[in-house]
Order: C-alpha cells, then sequence, then structure tokens
C-alpha cells in the first residue's frame, strides 16, 4: 500500500482495515482475536518501517535542498520540487505515525494483558520490534512500561520474550541515555 500510495490516497482503506481488526482483536473467541492481533501487530510493524524510510528520504532531500540553497544560481523549480518532496514526506509520515498510534491504542493496550499468554507473548515481540525500528517514538517511558510489565507476566514464556526483547534493545540502540531510566 506505501510502494504504491494507495495507503495516502485512499486514506478509508486502512481506517476500514483498523476498524475491521480492532473489532476482531476484541473477540470472545480465541483464533479470531489471536489472529486479528497478529495482523495488527504486523500491520504496526510495517507502518513503523515506513514510517522510518519516510524519515530518512525527508532527511535526504532536506540536506539537498540545503545543498541547493548555498549554491549561487539556485535553480527555483528544483527548489520547489524538493520543498514539496519534504512535504509529502513529512505528510505522510504524520500519518503513518498516527495510524500507528492508533493501532497501539485500540489493539496493543488491551491485548498486552490478554488471557491467553500466546497473544501477550506477540505482543511483547513486537513491542521490542517496535522500540528497535522507531527509538525516536518507542523508546519513551510511556511505551517501555508495558515492557516492564510484561517482565513480570504470570507465563514464563512472555517473560522470556520480554527479556530477549529487552537484550536486542539493548544491544541495538545508540541511544542508550534513553533506556536508561528503564533500566
Amino acid at each position: 500500500m506505501h510502494n504504491s500510495g494507495v495507503l495516502y490516497d485512499d486514506i478509508a482503506l486502512i481506517e476500514n482495515i483498523q476498524l475491521w481488526v480492532t473489532t476482531m482483536s476484541s473477540s470472545f473467541l480465541r483464533p479470531f482475536r489471536h489472529t486479528a492481533t497478529v495482523v495488527a501487530l504486523a500491520i504496526t510493524t510495517s507502518l513503523c518501517k515506513v514510517s522510518k524510510e519516510q524519515t530518512e528520504s525527508t532527511a535526504k532531500s532536506l540536506r539537498i535542498l540545503e545543498g541547493e540553497k548555498k549554491k549561487k544560481g539556485a535553480n527555483r523549480g528544483r527548489l520547489a520540487t524538493f520543498q514539496q518532496q519534504i512535504d509529502q514526506g513529512n505528510e505522510r509520515r504524520e500519518l503513518s505515525e498516527n495510524t500507528i498510534k492508533d493501532f497501539f491504542d485500540t489493539v496493543f493496550v488491551h491485548r498486552y494483558r490478554d488471557v491467553d499468554p500466546k497473544i501477550r507473548t506477540d505482543c511483547v515481540e513486537a513491542l521490542g520490534q517496535w522500540v528497535i525500528i522507531l527509538p525516536n517514538i518507542f523508546l519513551e517511558g510511556a511505551y517501555l512500561r508495558y515492557l516492564g510489565w510484561m517482565l513480570s507476566d504470570i507465563s514464563a514464556p512472555t517473560r522470556h520474550e520480554a527479556v530477549k526483547q529487552l537484550e536486542k534493545i539493548l544491544k541495538n540502540t545508540e541511544k542508550i541515555a534513553g533506556i536508561r531510566g528503564f533500566v
């Protein structure tokens, strides 16, 4: 959807997908709840990657724009094109980050404490991936607290997954200061 532009051109599509997945993730039937949760976590992970890509692309366009502005005979059309790319990139990144937060608030927050330990394990695994992919968003106390709560889960596999994700985060995070308060 990102590569074809449908994610940004047809907002109703992602909203409908989110509505269906969110509703099914609250089902009383465990198979529906688990499948919908896994789908929501996968979509959120993909959106994190898209947001990271948009951030990098926008930063690259901004550097090029700044370089073009420093030239004496800067082409106004080229400057306008780069500015348009930057604006579009910021708009797309904002849309994907808002969708990420919506999925987090509507699915993750309710499923990380599900009665099924497999669903809780899937949630903590996804949260660890999100922290690694988008540390500027997820390396905050508001999100890390869920990881901390999962460290004292009643299910041993869930606790183990939380420790594994914490290990990955500590290995992959350049900004240890962001996680220092958590540790």
